[in-house]
């Protein structure tokens, strides 16, 4: 069995294999806090761009069940409506 962080997922371009759209990079994921598993990514097409966050429209959340495959730069998901959602809060800083 082989390990990934969560940074080389993030490294990773997702791609649809029902429609061949490339639908970004992994931005965050949902964990399962009781179980640690992960629940589904949430994908945007905005990591490359630099000061970018995403806005509501550009955010689509993937169930883990969804993953076919995890390569060494793709990972191909079979999701037939992609969920649109908003995007996760930003982290609040504290300065001291």
């Amino acid at each position: 069995m082989r390990k990934t962080t969560f940074n080389e997922l993030r490294e990773k371009e997702v791609i649809n294999c029902c429609t061949g759209i490339r639908l970004g990079f992994v931005i965050d994921c949902e964990i399962d806090e009781e179980c640690g598993r992960i629940i589904s990514i949430i994908v945007s097409d905005l990591c490359k761009k630099l000061f970018a966050w995403p806005s509501k429209d550009q955010c689509i959340i993937i169930c883990w069940e969804n993953i076919q495959k995890i390569g060494e730069d793709i990972i191909v998901v079979n999701q037939e409506d992609c969920c649109v959602v908003p995007p996760p809060p930003p982290r609040k800083h504290k300065f001291w």
